[in-house]
Order: structure tokens, then sequence, then C-alpha cells
């Protein structure tokens, strides 16, 4: 196993054992394609990705706003992987068919392909939290479409792990990771997009993310299109390290009411499903507009208020600075009222952690562009920006039976089951995520 380094993110993890995700509220991929329902909005993921003049695109499928993911193709007969679109880790992992507790039934059959070749004789770890992945160093060709070849769409001899052991991580949507961090956070792991620039796979060394949560997601890979997914011109802001896509950000306005947050750095990652912050900022917030409210914390650790229609709408909106600029997190982003009458405070949190992070639900709002050539962020309000979602995990999440209703009203068919069998997982893994953030990580 890879020995651990001393440095940690804003969580107390080693971003060397690849960085922040999330795992919440997810489901295996196979099972959708004999589901009606969810299934036929799913059915996205079989449609190929298109090659624009500027850039190559793909949908991603974005369940309730919580996991992206899409499909991408490995080994020289392009076996078809959905993998999780991570802008906070760095490696590139799928299961292979000699992983026999990988949730994902789609697995890396590398006896298939003519180009693969197995670079270390002994596996290697990447953690997760308390979940890990145990792999082969391995490389092959990968591509970003069926119908992509090498110089426009794939790359040749991509260093990747062929995973063969997988623990705790049943709740991940796809059969593996595309970590999109701006480096290889110290573990010699080899940029995504950075490679299939160097390789004249695509033309800009970038690329953008679109979120749609009342339709269909998008992400541009090599480029990026303002003029069809956002309102105003992308406006750039620095990293301010490259272990992630870390910025400064400043005051915090609600209202009337303003606050200093604990910190000034963030991280925009769209492995998190919702904001996260440290939990004094949390609290302070909390207190400003809950303070005479009945609240608790619900099982998945998130807190819910009573509250009426009219207590919902007197909240407001959260606008933060960045490089002098305002960004504006929706009431609904971050305060959401469920049918029963119960709101959320869409915010996770963990004491002594020193970073907001904005996650799924930000990007929602914001058009934006992740350059790896000078390590900057472009935003733009994306046109998405203030709508409701068509549908949410709120009404669920605040329900007595949490996700299995969440599963079952949404399924049907013959493989059923297997979703209800992965939701079970995945509230699980929620609530020990927490545990651990709350607790510190070896």
């Amino acid at each position: 196993m890879a020995a651990s380094l001393a440095l940690t993110n804003a969580f107390g993890m080693p971003p060397a054992q690849d960085g922040i995700i999330e795992m919440d509220l997810s489901f295996s991929n196979k099972p959708f394609e004999h589901t009606s329902g969810l299934g036929t909005h799913l059915q996205h993921l079989a449609t190929e990705a298109g090659h624009h003049p500027d850039y190559i695109e793909k949908t991603l499928h974005d369940f309730f706003n919580i996991q992206i993911y899409a499909n991408i193709y490995i080994g020289s007969d392009k076996q078809e992987f959905p993998l999780i679109f991570d802008t906070g880790s760095s490696w590139l992992w799928v299961g292979t068919d000699l992983c026999a507790n990988c949730a994902n039934p789609k697995k890396f059959d590398w006896e298939d392909s003519t180009t693969f070749t197995q670079m270390s004789p002994a596996v290697s770890q990447l953690a997760y939290g308390k979940g890990l992945v145990l792999g082969y160093d391995a490389r092959d060709q990968v591509c970003l479409t069926k119908n992509s070849t090498v110089g426009n769409g794939c790359m040749e001899n991509y260093h990747f792990k062929a995973v063969v052991y997988q623990e705790e991580l049943g709740g991940l949507a796809g059969a593996g990771l595309v970590g999109l961090s701006p480096s290889s956070q110290m573990m010699d792991s080899q940029l995504f997009v950075p490679t299939l620039y160097e390789q004249g796979a695509i033309k800009q060394n970038l690329f953008s993310m679109y979120i749609d949560q009342t339709s269909v997601s998008k992400i541009q890979i090599g480029g990026y299109d303002v003029e069809k997914y956002g309102t105003d011109p992308l406006k750039w802001y620095d990293l301010v390290s490259p272990l992630f896509w870390q910025l400064h950000f400043g005051n915090v306005t609600m209202g009337d009411h303003s606050y200093t947050p604990s910190t000034n750095t963030l991280i925009a990652d769209s492995g998190t499903s919702l904001n996260m912050m440290p939990e004094q900022d949390f609290l302070a917030i909390k207190n400003m507009f809950f303070s005479n409210s009945t609240c608790w914390t619900m099982a998945n650790t998130l807190t819910a208020c009573d509250c009426t229609e009219e207590e919902h709408a007197a909240v407001p909106d959260i606008n933060f600075q960045m490089g002098g600029d305002t960004f504006t997190m929706p009431r609904d982003l971050w305060y959401e009222r469920a049918k029963n009458g119960q709101c959320v405070i869409k915010f996770m949190h963990s004491p002594g952690k020193s970073m907001w992070i904005l996650g799924l639900n930000f990007f929602s709002n914001y058009y934006t562009v992740f350059d790896y050539e000078h390590q900057r962020i472009g935003f733009t309000k994306s046109k998405m920006f203030g709508r409701a979602a068509s549908k949410s995990f709120i009404d669920w999440a605040t329900s007595g039976s949490t996700l299995l209703n969440m599963a079952s009203s949404l399924t049907s068919g013959p493989n059923a089951w297997i979703i209800i069998a992965a939701a079970s997982v995945s509230i699980l893994l929620f609530v020990v995520y927490y545990s651990l953030i709350k607790n510190g990580s070896k």
C-alpha cells in the first residue's frame, strides 16, 4: 500500500489520498436501464456526446443534484463506464472484473483490451475518508466518446488505477471516478484534462460545467460556451493553492445581516453534494434566523426546522464577496421547505475545520470554467440561475422512511430491489461520513 502523507486538507483528510468527495443519497447505475420513470430520464447517459468545433460535450447525469457522472470509454475496445466527475480528487479509477465487492456492475476487463499495460506487480491504495479502493497502476487508451479517435477525444497510455477491491464506497453512483483537481495532489496521478490537451485530443487545457436541476447537465471538455450556458461575460479568479480549486472570498451578507466568516478560503468541488462550512459559521448563520424556531438534527445530520410558508419566505438569500464581486446562493439552495412543512438548512458543517466548500447546489446557479493553463476559475451566472429544482431529495430526507421510499417510488421492474439496496447503503454511508469528519480522520 502507498504510504500516507502528513499533509491534510480542510477536513483533516490527506489530499494525497484523493482529496474531497462526499458520498450520500446515491444509487448504482445499471439497474436504471430496466426501470420506468426515472429510467427514461437516465437514458440521456446512453446518448453519445457531441464533437463541437471548439470542445467535446458530454451529458452529465445529475441525480437530485447530489452526484454527477458520465460515460467514459477505456481500452482498445472502448469499454463503457459511468464515472463520477470529481473536481476535488486527482485519480481516474475504475472497478475491474477482479473486484467482487465493487458496487457497480460495470467492470473493466483488461484481457479484452490489446492496449492495456499493468505497471505495478502489487496493489496500492486510494483512501476516501473511511472508504478505500485497492488497485494496480495501469495504462490504457481512454476516450471521451465511443466515436473518439486518438488525437480527437482519445488519449493513449493513460495512467489510472485498475481497482480490484472496494470498501465502504457502495454509495457511489458510478463505476469509478474521474479526478479533475488542478494538480496531482502529490500522488503521482496523471491529470485527466491536461493529458488530453498534451496529446492533442482537445483544443484548450480546461473544462466547464453546466448543472441543470430541471433537465440535463453538461460538461464541455477542452472549451466553454458562455453564450449557450451563461448570462454575462466570464469573470476569472486565480487559485490560491494548486491542491484544490481553491479561492479567496470575503464578507457574507443575508438581508440586513452581515457576517465575517471564520475563514477567507473556499473550494469549488463537484464531488461535494451540498455546500459545506466550518461549524462555527454554520451556528452563527443558524442563530441569526432560527434562534426562535424549533430545530433538530436529522438522521442524515442535516438540520431541519418547523416553518410556515411565511417564515420560509422571510429567510433571505446568502451573498458573499469574491474578488470584489458578489455571488448569491438563492434561499432555496440553502434553506428549502419540504411538503410536510419542515424546512432544511442545506449546509453540511464540521467542527474545527477551516474552509467553505461550494458543492453541486452552487454550480446549478453559476456556469463554471476550470482553467488548468492559467490556474484559475471563471464564473458567470448560469441560465438556470434562481430556478427551483424539478426534483429534490428534501421531501424524502424529511420523511420517516428516508431513502427506501425514495427509491421504491422512483423505480419498478425486476431490478428495482438493487436500487433500494443501494439506497439503504447510501444513507448509512452519509451518516458514517459525518461521523468521520466530526471525529477527525487518520
